[in-house]
């Protein structure tokens, strides 16, 4: 716990809390009592346009009316890109005022209200000061730092974090190579379900009725997609329980997984009805997974079109559940978005996943991005999930999983509404 006594040890310390650095934003950091619990970054309009200004507060008292945590006294700081030597007075003062009002009438007290401009900063809540910057080096010196063990590693920058990492070119050649065998493999089981009229065998997941190394046996009976109507039908619950193996294998393992198994991922990730398994099972467990599986707990959405069910283009852009048809992958995934994951268990997964993406041929890449951009909208931050939700639909346009995604993170995960889940966050 890091207590801070005035202005300058909290903006000190707020980086550290927050875990990236960036500019141009708007972060409120919600409290129970005394300690704080989230902090929420917003893109923040240009400070000279009223109407947009005037909208970014109307969402953020909102926010905080349905959680509950406006009466906790939020912190909010103001980042940014302009300068006090651009006006002679504190960049956003018409901004800040605007704030203290609407709280004033919501009834509610801020905690702290402060900018961190390119060439100082000031607390705003004392309006003498707010013509007054102070240097940035006082923050970056500040003795509250010495108390936070990352203080001594630099801070990512929020276009940063999204970013995925280098790749190994040997491991990305074994990948390739991984992924070419279960390629070749599949195709000869389809010839052979050609000759045999549909009937399967043994197989391995992402490998349909491969008899080699397999442990997970699969049959020729199918569920239509969730994704799109007259889509490739699905496999078989069995086959999708062993789905549910691999991303367990891969999500849950120690270090990072066999390229054989990055490349079961990549084909799994790759069909619609395989990818939604991959979600799941890194909400949960394999074994639960399978258990719905079996029970046929999952069969409305596996039957349920989405994608190309009439009027499904408005679906994520705001309306409410009830316009949406039973069964719908994107209201399912919002709706599950009411529970917080595990942070660790959530660093660990986007780790995984993006040194998958990493040595992945861009051109097969995009259901594992939009997995990734799912796994960072459940974290909290939308805005890095809208960036690689952009890239997966901008790798392939007609994917059905990151045309979901991207829609699904146009808006804030649930459990970010939700008071109860702020004292774990």
């Amino acid at each position: 716990m890091i207590r801070c006594a005035s202005t300058a040890e909290f903006l000190a310390a707020f980086p550290f809390v927050v875990g990236f650095t960036a500019s141009d934003s708007l972060f409120v950091m919600l409290f129970q009592g005394k300690r704080s619990r989230q902090v929420m970054r917003l893109d923040l309009p240009a400070l000279n346009d009223a109407h947009a200004c005037t909208a970014l507060i109307d969402s953020v008292c909102e926010l905080l009316r349905t959680s509950g945590a406006g009466a906790e006294g939020p912190a909010l700081v103001i980042s940014t890109r302009a300068r006090f030597a651009d006006s002679g007075a504190a960049p956003g003062q018409d901004f800040a005022r605007a704030i203290r009002r609407r709280f004033r009438r919501e009834g509610w007290r801020l905690r702290e209200l402060a900018v961190i401009a390119s060439d100082g900063w000031t607390g705003l809540l004392d309006p003498a000061g707010s013509r007054r910057p102070r240097p940035l080096a006082e923050l970056e010196s500040n003795a509250v730092r010495a108390r936070i063990p990352s203080a001594r590693s630099p801070l990512p920058a929020l276009d940063d974090l999204g970013a995925l990492p280098a790749a190994d070119p040997r491991r990305a050649a074994a990948v390739v190579s991984a992924l070419a065998q279960l390629d070749a493999r599949g195709q000869e089981h389809a010839a052979e379900a050609v000759v045999s009229g549909g009937r399967g065998g043994a197989g391995v997941p992402g490998v349909p009725g491969d008899p080699g190394d397999a442990d997970v046996p699969g049959d020729a009976s199918k569920a239509g997609s969730i994704f799109a109507a007259g889509a490739a039908p699905c496999a078989s619950p069995t086959w999708l329980g062993g789905i549910a193996r691999v991303a367990e294998a891969c999500f849950t393992g120690a270090g990072r997984p066999e390229p054989q198994l990055v490349a079961r991922l990549i084909r799994a990730a790759e069909d619609p009805d395989q990818w939604l398994v991959l979600v799941l099972t890194a909400m949960s467990r394999a074994a639960f997974v399978i258990e719905l599986l079996e029970a046929g707990s999952v069969d409305p959405l596996l039957r349920t079109p989405v994608l190309g069910a009439a009027g499904t283009e408005s679906l994520g852009r705001g309306s409410p559940p009830a316009q949406k048809p039973a069964g719908d992958a994107q209201l399912l995934l919002h709706d599950l978005s009411s529970y917080q994951l595990d942070p660790k268990r959530l660093e660990l997964l986007i780790d995984v996943l993006g040194d998958a993406a990493a040595h992945t041929p861009s051109g097969r890449r995009s259901g594992l991005l939009a997995l990734l951009a799912w796994a960072w909208w459940v974290r909290g931050m939308g805005s890095v999930a809208g960036a690689i939700a952009d890239e997966a639909a901008r790798l392939s346009p007609t994917d059905a999983s990151a045309t979901l995604v991207r829609r699904l993170v146009a808006q804030p995960a649930l459990w970010l509404h939700d008071p109860a889940l702020l004292d774990a966050a």
